[in-house]
């Protein structure tokens, strides 16, 4: 009996996308507006992440070998921008901060996949 290579945008790969283009794409574009009144330099790094997003997800469809590269430093620097609005939020008004707990964790898990999967590795090859 012989193996089936996986390959393709399926599985969990697939919900990854759908999920991206569903969600993220749409929530980075909300966050820009929802901050570039109050604090431009804020609302400029989310209008970079929707563009970035963007192109991330170009990259997906296409199955471009960049996007593991890209999609890993995108989650990271989504855990980074996480930690830091944290510790601002302390710092600035202790009584309301909350911390992005389950977007990190999102993220660790996202990442773990992409490491880790055989279909990502023989799907983005182009």
């Amino acid at each position: 009996m012989v193996k089936e290579k996986l390959n393709g945008l399926e599985g969990w790969l697939g919900l990854f996308g759908a999920i991206f283009l569903l969600f993220v794409i749409p929530t980075n574009l909300y966050l820009f507006f929802s901050f570039a009144l109050e604090n431009l330099f804020i609302g400029l790094i989310f209008l970079g992440l929707f563009a970035y997003s963007i192109f991330i997800f170009v990259l997906y469809v296409r199955e471009k070998k960049s996007f593991i590269k890209h999609i890993k430093i995108y989650f990271i620097s989504g855990i980074v921008i996480n930690v830091l609005a944290y510790i601002l939020s302390i710092l600035t008004n202790p009584e309301e901060s909350t911390f992005g707990f389950s977007l990190i964790l999102g993220s660790v898990v996202w990442l773990i996949y992409f490491y880790k999967s055989k279909r990502v590795k023989n799907t983005f090859v182009k």
